[in-house]
This record gives C-alpha cells, structure tokens and sequence, in this order.
C-alpha cells in the first residue's frame, strides 16, 4: 500500500512533466507499448493521454511519416535492445488531424517497472522547417530571374569602367 507522501510526490511529479516545453513519452518493448506520455505531448500530436496510452503498435506505427518510420524504428529497436546509436533524431510526425509536422527526438535506455524502455523528449521543430523551405522558394525566383534576364550586369568604377 502506497503511503499518501508518495502518491502526493508521484502527482507533484507528473504535474511538473505535464507542464515541461517537451513532450515526453514512455515506450516499453518491441513493437512498442506507451506507458506515459505527458500533456505537451498530447498536444503536439492531437491526441488525449487516454488514446495515446491505449494505441496499437500498428496505431504508433503511424505516428511517424510513412518515409521516416524504418529509420525511426530501427533506431528504437536498437535501443531498446540497449545498443548505442545517435541520441538526436529528427522526423517526420502525423498529428491526429493528419498534418505533418517535424520533431527532434531524444532518446535514452531506462528500466520502468523492471523492463526495459526508452524514455524520449520531442519538440516540434517545424517551424525551422517552415522557415527553410520558404527560404529555398525565394533563392529559386532570385536565381530563375537572375538566369532569365538578358541584360548585362557587372560592376563599375567610379568613372565608368567595368
């Protein structure tokens, strides 16, 4: 039986998960399980705590962009193996209404309950994304006006001369 400090410290500390600026997400197993997520996450991806945690492998499967998920989830099979492999990550998520967005993704091994997990952080980087693409279109119409104009350009002196 639980004494009620530890339920009150348990509830002060998913509290504070709950409002931390990174979603963070407890996975179990391979193919994996959801054991927690917090609030932040469920808002990054359109789901309720309740949803995520009742997800089928092939569910979760799905939250990653169809072109990133074999990357993503060998990097998770490895590590939940317990094997070494880059903590960082960057992918493609599919929130509940569809839309693509970018995570960065964080990653380490721990022990839940007795088993083996992966206890991961996400922050929406879409943003960086938005701002790079929207930056390659403008560098594209520079360049295609560049190229299309026939007129000579070329620097002069101060007295005329090129």
């Amino acid at each position: 039986m639980k004494s009620k400090k530890g339920e009150d410290t348990k509830h002060d500390l998913i509290t504070f998960l709950d409002h931390t600026v990174t979603g963070i997400l407890v996975a179990t197993g391979f193919p994996p399980r959801i054991v927690f997520v917090n609030e932040t996450l469920t808002k990054m991806l359109g789901y309720t705590k309740k949803e995520f945690l009742s997800l089928s492998p092939l569910q979760i499967m799905h939250l990653v962009y169809k072109d990133d998920r074999k990357s993503f989830f060998e990097r998770y099979k490895k590590r939940i193996s317990g094997k070494k492999n880059e903590p960082f990550f960057e992918f493609r998520g599919v929130h509940k209404n569809r839309k693509i967005i970018w995570l960065n993704y964080r990653a380490q091994h721990i022990q839940y309950e007795g088993h083996s997990a992966i206890q991961a952080s996400f922050t929406d980087v879409t943003g960086k994304y938005e701002i790079k693409s929207a930056l390659a279109e403008k560098e594209f119409r520079y360049q295609a006006i560049f190229n299309e104009t026939f007129q000579f350009t070329g620097l002069l002196t101060t007295d005329g001369t090129v």
